[in-house]
């Protein structure tokens, strides 16, 4: 009874959480085949109850008319209905100084793929009709290495950019994608989003966090996630996670033969976080270190003082979704945890 009251606490925590990014590695599909895959685990009762956005690159107009007019077809032949997407922006890249641009026009050419990439995608989907809704960009911006004496000028500059992303649409999101490794200037990260969701007006901006990757040195080690979730919930910031987590809980992937975090460690640790707000970053890559169902149950009830099941919604105010190029392994491997109850 234990069990399936905890399965099912869980199971109401996770509605909507993944991204689907069949796209991209290790998945790789091709475009009409990735576009049926979504459609086809949407439309299971299960594997559609975790599926959300429909995740794709943006930068060739003619690509992304492709995806919508195969995404617009359900598999028995009918229109698929309405579909959520996010936009994967060109990455903009940053030169070392002193080859950072030095001034606002120079910034606007950076940013410029970026916008003229996402104003493609709003003609593409006004044309398709009311099928199609852009919930969700991201795009990885270097809010970190700027320095002081510059970062003024780019604040307004990046606002001014991701007011034209949202484009008037208050629940459109807008994730900003950092690099985990430069530990030391986290709360850094977190006190520039809020300038600029400041500056912007937009109220929606948070951070997307590199989970995992291809090899084992593209995995965050756990106080460096435990970090990033823990300013994320103290200054308020709400974030999603991409890479690495097929897994329910914290494992040796069998696939890739290395430890890889799980997204259901993700969400205790960072529901945990919002239940005692004084939670140290130590106890909380305690809690993403934990690898069965009871352990991490007891570790937060340990730490939390609330049982898992009944509060580990929590954690999706500000944990809102991971992007995979599955949803078949995360789903078998809630099962195989006894952390999931067939919909019925």
């Amino acid at each position: 009874m234990d069990q399936l009251k905890s399965a099912i606490g869980l199971h109401q925590a996770l509605k909507g959480i993944i991204d689907y990014a069949g796209l991209f590695p290790p998945a790789g599909l091709a475009d009409v085949a990735a576009a049926a895959e979504f459609l086809e685990q949407r439309a299971q009762q299960n594997t559609g109850f975790l599926m959300h956005r429909f995740v794709m690159p943006l930068g060739s107009a003619g690509r992304v008319a492709g995806l919508l007019r195969a995404l617009a077809q359900a598999p028995d032949g009918t229109h698929a209905g309405p579909i959520a997407l996010a936009g994967l922006l060109p990455q903009v890249v940053l030169a070392n100084a002193p080859g950072q641009p030095q001034d606002a026009q120079s910034i606007k050419a950076l940013l410029a793929p970026g916008l003229g990439a996402a104003s493609q995608l709003h003609e593409i989907v006004a044309e398709a009709g009311a099928s199609f809704e852009v919930e969700s960009y991201e795009w990885s911006l270097p809010i970190r290495n700027i320095g002081a004496e510059l970062w003024p000028m780019w604040c307004n500059e990046l606002a001014e950019a991701l007011r034209q992303l949202a484009n008037g649409v208050t629940s459109r999101w807008l994730y900003v994608e950092s690099d985990w490794r430069l530990t030391s200037s986290v709360d850094l990260v977190f006190q520039r989003i809020q300038e600029i969701q400041t500056s912007s007006g937009v109220p929606n901006i948070g951070l997307k966090i590199r989970t995992g990757g291809l090899t084992k040195e593209t995995i965050p080690p756990d106080p460096s996630l435990a970090a990033l979730i823990c300013g994320a919930v103290d200054h308020g910031i709400a974030f999603k996670c991409t890479a690495g987590l097929h897994s329910a809980l914290h494992e040796q992937s069998p696939r890739f033969g290395f430890e890889m975090h799980g997204f259901g460690n993700v969400l205790a640790a960072t529901a945990a976080k919002v239940l005692k707000p004084s939670l140290s970053i130590g106890d909380c890559a305690a809690i993403l270190r934990e690898t069965s169902r009871v352990g991490i149950e007891e570790r937060f009830e340990a730490l939390a003082g609330q049982t898992l099941h009944d509060s580990v919604n929590m954690g999706r105010g500000f944990f809102r979704s991971f992007g995979s190029c599955s949803v078949v392994e995360p789903l078998e491997s809630l099962v195989a945890h006894g952390m999931w109850v067939e919909q019925s």
